[in-house]
C-alpha cells in the first residue's frame, strides 16, 4: 500500500478530534423516549472554586472520541443534554491540573438523568500546564490580566469562535508578550483559520522565546510536514516527543512522518505509543500502522490495524480504504487455503 493510497487521511490542518456517536444500546418498549441528560460534577479537592480553574469537561466515546465538550459552571457542574443512551467516559481538563478521565459508564434508556462525578487536584506549580516534564518560566510568570484573556482564548477555541481566540490571545501577548501559552493558542487559532504562514510565524516566535518548549517545537515540526519539508518536521518531532511523550498529535505526526520516509519501524513504534495514552484519539496511526505491516508480509497484524481504525473512527472519510485492504487480505488468505 502506497503513501499516496493514505495521503487523503494526512491533511494536517489540525489536530483536533473529529465527533463521534456513542455505541447505542437498543432501546426497548416501554422505556422512556427521551434521551437522558448526562450531568458531571467536578469537584476541585484542595477545596478551591472551579471557576478558578476553567476546567474543561469532555463526553467520550469508549475509544476516546469527543461526542460532546463544555467547561465547568461556577459550580463545577456541566450539563450534556439530550445523549443517545449507551457507553460513555468523561474527562476533565484544565490548565492548572492534570487531567482527569473516569472508568466507562453505562446510561441506559430508563434514565432521565445520569450524574458522574470527577475529583481534580490543582498542580503547585501552573508553569506545569505547558506539557508534563516541562517547566515554563515565562508561564509562571504571566500576570492576571494575561491569563484571564488566554482563559478566554481557550474557551472561544472550544466553541470554534477562531477568530474571537485569535483576538483574545493576541491581547494576552500585548499584555505579557513571554507568554509560551498564548503564542500556542495564537499560532492554533491561525492554522484553525487556514493562515497557514501566521501561524508557522507566531509558533516560531513562541519558541524563539522558550527554545525548550515540547509543544512549541512539536507545532513547529507541524507546519514543517505542511510544506513537505519532512527531515525538518522529523527532526523537531523527535525533540519534542523526547521531552512530552504524552502529546498524541507529535506521536501522529511522527508517525506519519516516518512512513513518509520508509522508515516503518518507527512509525509502527510511534502509532503504538500513539494507541497505549488514555483517551487516544489519532485512530488514522492505525491506517498508516496497517500499510506498514502489508509492507512487512504481516497480513495478520495489518488487518488488526486496519479494524481498530475502523472500530475508533468508524465515519472517518477514509473507513473505505480500510475496508478495500481488509477484503483484499481476506482474499489472498482464501487463495492460499
Amino acid at each position: 500500500m502506497s503513501f499516496r493510497k493514505l495521503a487523503s487521511i494526512l491533511a494536517l490542518a489540525t489536530l483536533l478530534t473529529a465527533s463521534a456517536s456513542p455505541q447505542r444500546r437498543p432501546v426497548k418498549p416501554g422505556q422512556t423516549g427521551r434521551n437522558p441528560d448526562i450531568v458531571v460534577r467536578v469537584r476541585v479537592i484542595s477545596g478551591g472554586k472551579p471557576e478558578k480553574q476553567n476546567i474543561q469537561v469532555d463526553l467520550l466515546q469508549t475509544g476516546g472520541a469527543v461526542v460532546a465538550r463544555d467547561f465547568a459552571d461556577d459550580g463545577g457542574k456541566v450539563v450534556f443534554g439530550g445523549q443517545l443512551p449507551g457507553l460513555y467516559k468523561v474527562r476533565a481538563t484544565g490548565m492548572n491540573f492534570a487531567a482527569v478521565e473516569s472508568q466507562v459508564f453505562e446510561v441506559f434508556t430508563t434514565e432521565f438523568t445520569h450524574e458522574e462525578m470527577l475529583e481534580v487536584k490543582p498542580r503547585a506549580n501552573p508553569a506545569q500546564n505547558s506539557a508534563p516534564g516541562f517547566v515554563s518560566a515565562h508561564d509562571a510568570k504571566a500576570p492576571e490580566n494575561a491569563r484571564k484573556e488566554f482563559e478566554k482564548g481557550q474557551k472561544e477555541m472550544t466553541e470554534k469562535k477562531f477568530a474571537d481566540a485569535e483576538a483574545h490571545f493576541s491581547k494576552a501577548l500585548s499584555i505579557y508578550p513571554q507568554y509560551d501559552s498564548a503564542y500556542q493558542g495564537l499560532g492554533n487559532a491561525y492554522l484553525l483559520q487556514k493562515k497557514h504562514q501566521q501561524a508557522e510565524d507566531t509558533f516560531r516566535k513562541g519558541l524563539a522565546i522558550a527554545p525548550e518548549n515540547p509543544r512549541l517545537e512539536a507545532s513547529v515540526g507541524h507546519m514543517l510536514l505542511l510544506k513537505n519539508d519532512v527531515d525538518g518536521g522529523e527532526a523537531l518531532l523527535r525533540k519534542s516527543v523526547a521531552q512530552d511523550a504524552s502529546n498524541e498529535g507529535a506521536l501522529a505526526l511522527l508517525t506519519r512522518a516516518e512512513y513518509q520516509k520508509d522508515n516503518c519501524d518507527d512509525a509502527l513504534n510511534y502509532a503504538k505509543k500513539a494507541h497505549a495514552l488514555p483517551g487516544h484519539r489519532e485512530a488514522f496511526v492505525h491506517l498508516i500502522a496497517g500499510a506498514c505491516l502489508e509492507q512487512k508480509s504481516m497480513p495478520a497484524g495489518a488487518a488488526t490495524e486496519y479494524e481498530l481504525f475502523l472500530k475508533e473512527d468508524p465515519n472517518n472519510a477514509n473507513a473505505p480504504v480500510a475496508k478495500e485492504r481488509l477484503k483484499a487480505i481476506a482474499e489472498i488468505a482464501g487463495q492460499m487455503k
